[in-house]
């Protein structure tokens, strides 16, 4: 039995040696343990992630007192922080190839008409003071550039001459009003830019209106104003803003004028030798003096007895000033755009007409206490531009706009609004339209405040009374009845009231009236894109050559040489 066991493996070691086998069966016992020297330490218990919980003392309830991890809490930005990030401007590129032998636009040049065509550069100094005006937009391309830089354009050329003709004193103090109108991307607020570049360079007073719509958009306070019919109101906010920005751009020239009248109705005493600069800055550092010090700056620089430079009105998205505002009045009827005191005095110098809050829309009359337009006895420029994105529906400011190029054009204009409403709808009527300009379009809802203003923008007052359907009224033919005809809104007080104006600007000698020009921007010649193209390539942003063939491939594709298109579409294909 035992020569059969030792030969006979055993089927759980068959893969064992016979030798080994062996040896594993002597020593296989069945309840063997490992020796306490052998065995491996023991490992220490981890420790509970609870807080030790002591016995609760006497009379006291037992709670489990868990700390609790705090959240963390991220830090906001400061007051006005994102806005100022938001609103940030880069003007140089320090990665772009400087431009040498690059010109800058002076004084002296800026009525050189051989510049047209060229890329003039704006120096450190002047750009300080167009930043702060607020002249830069985000839009454009400035920040891709080394230094900035400007096309000079024809339009560039006429507004310089201008600039020039009142600089020097030789047209009497008269006021140059321009609107500039075209497509996105055309170059209007850029003129904008180039006219208070200019006229800062030639000692004047610059006074900006950066984007229109802040005013009426309902974003900041409003008060009105007593004793004011139609009822007018001011926006302290506002212009408090709009005074820093003067301050800031025009602090050489502001710190050299003084005080020439006393201001009784000013709510702080005002010192006798205070220069016109610390009396912008007591509006600019408290928005309850803000209507106040605009309205004393305003009595300073348009004092016909005390010796002024001329003043720049510049204005950027016209659209929005020719339509109701976001505002209401106590009774939540909306408030339209021209009741506003800051917006009716640009508009009113813009159209050279009385004050335009004080017309009642209700009866077309305007109040007889405001017929003087606002002027500017020293001369200066009032300067508008159309938006061409943001735009919104004022089909009254269109047809004002075709009016006007219509005549300074000597043609007839063709009408806009062919798209039919439900019906008629009332138009103003009364209003001196002159053949063969066109008639505004019954099937739109027109806004009466922006219809008045062609009496003025036109130089037509009261030549001719024509009811807008077509049809005659009773100032064309006496014997058509009462119940046939509707009454004209244009009454005998009304008619006498400009014919008052009239004759008041005549006696003065002031200008007529239809100086108000409509400039329409269009796109960019071939010779213009090529100057623009080559400033690119020039600066290291267009690695390829500037011919005749990729001028005209870019022109086509930027909308006809739009310069905005022009400028990102030469960045698109050099950088990216």
């Amino acid at each position: 039995m035992g020569a059969a066991t030792l030969n006979t493996p055993s089927t759980s070691n068959s893969y064992l040696p016979q030798s080994a086998s062996i040896a594993y069966n002597d020593q296989k016992r069945p309840f063997q343990t490992t020796s306490a020297a052998s065995r491996a330490p023991a490992t220490q218990k981890a420790k509970s992630s609870r807080p030790n919980i002591t016995a609760p003392a006497l009379r006291q309830s037992r709670a489990a007192r868990l700390q609790k991890t705090r959240r963390v809490v991220p830090t906001l930005p400061a007051p006005g922080q994102r806005k100022a990030e938001r609103k940030r401007i880069v003007l140089s590129n320090t990665n772009a190839l400087p431009i040498r032998g690059l010109e800058d636009l002076t004084s002296d040049n800026m009525t050189n008409w051989a510049n047209v065509g060229q890329v003039l550069g704006l120096d450190q100094p002047l750009l300080d003071r167009l930043r702060g005006l607020e002249s830069f937009r985000r839009t454009q391309s400035w920040k891709w550039f080394n230094r900035p830089a400007t096309l000079i354009r024809p339009e560039t050329v006429e507004i310089a001459e201008k600039i020039k003709l009142v600089t020097q004193n030789e047209n009497h103090g008269k006021t140059f009003r321009t609107i500039f109108s075209g497509g996105c991307g055309t170059g209007k607020s850029l003129m904008l830019l180039q006219a208070q570049a200019m006229a800062l360079m030639n000692g004047w007073v610059v006074i900006s209106i950066p984007e229109a719509q802040d005013f009426v958009n309902n974003h900041s306070s409003y008060s009105p104003l007593a004793n004011t019919s139609p009822q007018a109101y001011t926006q302290p906010q506002l212009l408090s803003a709009l005074l820093k920005r003067t301050i800031t751009a025009n602090e050489k020239v502001l710190s050299q004028l003084s005080l020439s009248q006393e201001h009784p109705r000013f709510p702080v005493p005002l010192q006798e030798n205070i220069s016109l600069q610390q009396l912008c800055a007591l509006g600019a550092n408290d928005t309850a003096l803000a209507f106040h010090a605009w309205r004393a700056f305003w009595r300073e620089i348009t004092n016909p007895e005390a010796q002024r430079p001329p003043v720049l009105f510049t204005v950027d998205s016209l659209n929005h000033w020719m339509l109701n505002s976001a505002y209401h009045d106590p009774s939540y009827k909306p408030i339209h755009a021209h009741q506003l005191q800051l917006i009716s005095l640009i508009i009113s110098l813009l159209f050279n007409a009385p004050p335009v809050s004080a017309f009642d829309p209700a009866t077309s009359i305007q109040n007889p206490a405001a017929l003087e337009p606002p002027t500017l006895p020293h001369g200066g420029l009032v300067l508008a531009a159309l938006s061409g994105s943001n735009i919104p529906s004022t089909p009254s400011l269109s047809f004002l706009l075709s009016y006007l190029s219509a005549r300074d054009n000597d043609q007839t204009p063709t009408r806009r609004f062919q798209q039919p409403a439900a019906g008629p709808r009332d138009v103003p009527l009364g209003l001196p339209f002159s053949q063969p300009y066109l008639q505004p379009d019954p099937y739109y809802v027109h806004d009466p405040r922006v219809m008045n203003l062609i009496r003025y923008g036109t130089g037509e007052r009261t030549e001719s009374l024509k009811h807008p359907t077509g049809e005659p009224s009773r100032a064309e033919n006496p014997a058509v009845d009462k119940k046939d005809s509707p009454e004209p809104a244009s009454s005998t007080a009304e008619l006498a009231a400009d014919a008052l104006a009239t004759k008041e600007q005549n006696e003065k000698g002031s200008q007529p009236s239809s100086d108000l020009q409509v400039k329409e921007l269009k796109g960019l010649t071939k010779d213009e894109s090529r100057a623009l193209l080559e400033y690119v390539a020039r600066s290291g942003l267009l690695r390829r050559k500037v011919d005749e063939a990729f001028v005209s491939e870019m022109w086509a594709l930027s909308g006809g040489g739009r310069a905005g298109e022009l400028v990102r579409g030469g960045l698109r294909i050099g950088v990216f």
